[in-house]
């Protein structure tokens, strides 16, 4: 496929999966289940809030070596669980997403994820430089949209 190009970072990767792939001017994470980069696939140690630290410091990382950064997502999706944890996931979020136009977040409790952890995040990125559009005038709420070449994403619609 033209344009598409596997990114690699020092971060943990299963060999069946690529840890991101950019396509024009977006990068598509994998999932990151918070494992500790340098190890054998050991889990950041502690509560579910570690965890999803450690997978959003590994995203960054991902992030960046593909050109984007955390402040470029446009949608995020995280799996837990139990949802039992979502306060504590939410806890490690805000200390990375601190600013004012947050992406687009999904949150799903599923049964199970791989190497037994208990949260998973993937997400995606504009990379630097490309063009965005910051809202759309005539909607009832405030609403923000990211506009990836011919790609636009709405959120807001709450």
């Amino acid at each position: 496929m033209a344009g598409f190009e596997v990114v690699k970072a020092n971060t943990c990767a299963l060999p069946q999966y690529s840890q991101a792939v950019k396509y024009g001017d977006t990068v598509y994470c994998s999932g990151d289940i918070g494992s500790v980069p340098g190890t054998e696939w050991e889990l950041a140690q502690g509560t579910a809030k570690d965890r999803a630290r450690q997978a959003l410091s590994n995203l960054s990382e991902i992030l960046k070596a593909a050109g984007s950064k955390l402040e470029n997502v446009y949608k995020i999706t995280i799996y837990i669980t139990t949802m039992k944890n979502f306060a504590l996931v939410n806890e490690a979020y805000d200390e990375f997403f601190t600013w004012e136009r947050k992406p687009a977040r999904c949150c799903i409790a599923v049964f199970e994820l791989p190497l037994g952890t208990d949260v998973e995040i993937e997400c995606s990125a504009y990379i630097d430089g490309a063009e965005t559009v910051e809202s759309f005038e005539g909607y009832p709420c405030p609403a923000i949209a990211y506009g990836v070449t011919d790609f636009y994403l709405y959120d807001g619609l709450h």
